[in-house]
């Protein structure tokens, strides 16, 4: 919808970041170089591996009161190439919270993983930052991880293998990990063909209705998509097991120079389909809800500088005013480009958790931001995504209601301005370019400068 990438059309204070009075150690946590250094000196290795290089992937920050950082740990020797470690640094008004959770944490955390999965001691204590860290595949708060991301327990291979397990070949890999919230693993069981499922480990979703989620699969399956099925229920653990949905990711699709546009024609087609089907899934997403998610985003931005903090609380009292209640209808509300697959020119869709009766527009709206966002951490996409970006607008406004249009415009916005508070999180790299562009881009969504 829009086509200015790469300008940066308002002044970011890059120093600005990260910068809190009540977390003063978060700037050492943010450099790679010091960080690179310290955990070299405090992680144990359980066999002969070095990190190499550290590399900051994610930052959830509660300013004043808690960061928590995911480090990319690149590796030398051993069998593991890289690794994950999670930082967590506590505000001071939690004095010695980190240290003593370190120490607990250390004298109970199991060794029963194998070396090459977790190839330091899984707690170690960072008395320079005062951080508290934990090894992946260990997580306090995903109990489960650690046994799971060793392969599908024996009970649960033989239900997968649909039979005995004995003798039969499974790899696990980390497919999505967020700290402390979730994870998604794939296990391949090696058979002839090769099968693959995905458990996704979220105990969070205990409380969600599954009756909803069947709901928006089978609404999903009638437009057009293919969906994953649930293969297994694992309470106990707080996991599911879904089947896999065949197809090459939309994101990768464009980044390899795939046929995008047909493929992004198919994907519209079948969304708008589903975005105007009349079923209720049962869980509401609203205007409200998505304000507080703005706001959210925006607090994030504010790091940025002064100018682009007031440049975002003017788009988003504009976003504000356009955003309503009006119109509702079945949403899988994250639509982004690698939640979309493409197979022999059928579209596949995953990633149903966050479905909910919402307005319809939001998944286009999002579906786009995320496309129009590509090329800042994949540059060398910038013109198929643009090209991907048109053919699904075309052919999605095509086929819904005209009014429409002015709430896509909305929502784009929207997720525009949470698109930019996600590469801040994740440090990707030229994040102040890119964050700037972002912003300007929901400006001018909202105030209808868009083709």
């Amino acid at each position: 919808m829009g086509s200015r990438v790469g300008q940066l059309p308002l002044p970011v204070s890059v120093g600005a970041f990260p910068v809190d009075a009540g977390l003063p150690q978060i700037g050492a946590a943010c450099d790679p170089g010091r960080m690179t250094a310290l955990l070299r000196r405090h992680l144990r290795p359980r066999s002969d591996v070095r990190i190499g290089a550290c590399r900051l992937e994610e930052l959830r920050h509660r300013r004043g009161d808690r960061s928590v950082l995911k480090y990319r740990l690149s590796l030398d020797g051993g069998r593991t190439r890289h690794t994950w470690a999670v930082g967590v640094l506590y505000g001071a008004r939690r004095p010695g919270r980190a240290a003593a959770l370190a120490e607990r944490l250390a004298a109970t955390a199991s060794a029963a993983v194998p070396a090459d999965l977790l190839p330091f001691a899984p707690v170690a204590f960072l008395p320079e930052i005062d951080m508290l860290v934990q090894v992946f595949p260990f997580d306090r708060r995903l109990p489960a991880l650690a046994e799971l991301a060793a392969g599908p327990p024996a009970s649960l291979a033989a239900l997968l293998a649909d039979g005995p397990a004995a003798r039969r070949s499974w790899s696990c890999e980390p497919v999505r990990y967020r700290p402390q919230l979730r994870a998604t693993l794939r296990y391949t069981l090696h058979d002839d063909p090769a099968r693959r499922f995905y458990l996704k480990l979220d105990p969070a979703a205990r409380g969600r209705d599954p009756a909803m989620v069947d709901r928006a699969r089978e609404t999903l399956r009638a437009a057009g998509f293919a969906v994953p099925r649930t293969v297994a229920v694992l309470p106990d653990r707080g996991a599911i097991v879904l089947s896999e949905v065949p197809g090459v990711p939309f994101d990768r699709l464009i980044e390899g120079g795939g046929p995008a546009g047909p493929a992004a024609r198919a994907a519209a087609r079948a969304l708008a389909r589903f975005n105007r089907d009349a079923t209720v899934l049962g869980r509401a997403f609203t205007a409200a809800d998505e304000v507080a998610s703005l706001r959210r985003a925006a607090a994030v931005l504010a790091w940025g500088g002064p100018d682009l903090e007031r440049a975002t609380q003017r788009t988003i009292a504009g976003i504000e005013r356009l955003l309503d209640d009006a119109l509702t209808g079945p949403t899988h509300r994250d639509l982004k480009p690698d939640h979309l697959l493409i197979d022999r020119g059928r579209p596949g869709i995953v990633d149903l958790d966050s479905c909910a009766d919402a307005d319809p527009a939001i998944d286009a709206a999002t579906l786009l931001a995320r496309l129009f966002g590509m090329p800042f951490e994949r540059p060398g996409a910038r013109a198929a995504a643009r090209r991907a970006m048109w053919a699904f607008a075309d052919e999605y406004l095509a086929l819904v209601p005209r009014s429409w249009r002015p709430r896509i415009d909305a929502h784009y916005a929207t997720a525009l301005v949470e698109l930019a508070a996600s590469l801040v999180r994740r440090q990707v790299p030229g994040w102040p370019r890119a964050i700037a562009a972002l912003v300007a881009e929901a400006r001018a969504a909202i105030d209808g400068r868009l083709p």
